[in-house]
């Protein structure tokens, strides 16, 4: 699944959605599984934080329609979980406030994907 590039930034996954012409609409339990699924895949491909980094399980749905994915990592105090991917109601979409520019690389990498991925969906049902 990875393209191997590993300079991709938030401001690059954003303009994905925003010309990828996505909306809410588009977040559903299932597309939302499925982006969960990509990064955990991503995530367990590399050596990121120690071979620890993990999608947690279920995407959590928030209200007005949007989405919070949460990871983990053998670093994170307690064993809790972090902000992965949240699509934010007012429209934002966040990504690993907490992560660096290396280890937010596999979350990234998979929601360009995920994005590729919905938008083909979308024309599809169109």
């Amino acid at each position: 699944m990875s393209d191997g590039r590993t300079d991709w930034t938030r401001d690059d996954a954003r303009a994905a959605w925003a010309r990828a012409g996505l909306t809410y609409d588009a977040l559903t339990a299932d597309t939302m599984e499925r982006l969960r699924a990509l990064i955990d895949a991503e995530m367990q491909s590399g050596e990121y934080l120690r071979g620890t980094f993990r999608a947690t399980h279920k995407p959590k749905r928030l209200r007005c329609g949007s989405y919070d994915i949460q990871c983990t990592a053998w670093y994170f105090k307690g064993h809790q979980s972090r902000q992965c991917v949240t699509f934010e109601p007012s429209g934002f979409i966040g990504f690993a406030g907490w992560s660096d520019d290396t280890n937010i690389q596999p979350i990234i990498r998979a929601f360009m994907a995920w994005v590729d991925e919905v938008k083909i969906s979308a024309k599809a049902a169109a």
